[in-house]
């Protein structure tokens, strides 16, 4: 998808949704594809808005605490970790965290993936004081999960 066509999508979206009649959830799946394209296009900042955009639908759509929010949540975590906004994406990586822990539990190996960026995003900051209890965390998750000689634990 070109830059002007990305655009395009963005602009016309509501009335794109209007005419097609298209349920809310279709509309969050595509701010969540034209959040991917952005991404490859390395259109951050734009990527941020329309995710902000896609977070609110969904919040509306599927309630504060669904999974899809989270998906979100995910996103715009990652996008301001990748500009160095870290006291933005704490709280959001953050949240999903507590989403994904009332959904699975709390030693679910789909915890995983955001308690690894939560540990990252802390070694970013030399925050040790969280720092050591994540990782022991994604440890015993992962020995739970996986064999004890997976590269994911030893990497651990």
């Amino acid at each position: 998808m070109t830059p002007s066509a990305v655009g395009r999508v963005i602009a016309g979206f509501p009335l794109l949704c209007a005419v097609s009649a298209c349920t809310n959830e279709q509309s969050w799946t595509t701010l969540n594809d034209t959040i991917d394209v952005l991404i490859k296009q390395q259109r951050y900042s734009e990527a941020s808005k329309v995710a902000k955009r896609a977070l609110a639908l969904a919040e509306k759509t599927f309630g504060p605490h669904h999974l899809h929010v989270c998906t979100n949540l995910n996103t715009l975590a990652s996008l301001a970790t990748l500009h160095g906004n870290y006291e933005e994406a704490a709280p959001l990586y953050q949240r999903c965290l507590g989403i994904q822990e009332k959904a699975f539990g709390p030693a679910a190996p789909q915890l995983i993936d955001t308690l690894s960026a939560l540990a990252h995003l802390s070694a970013r900051q030399g925050n040790v004081t969280t720092l050591g209890p994540l990782y022991q965390r994604l440890l015993a998750i992962r020995e739970k999960t996986l064999r004890a000689d997976h590269p994911d634990v030893v990497d651990t």
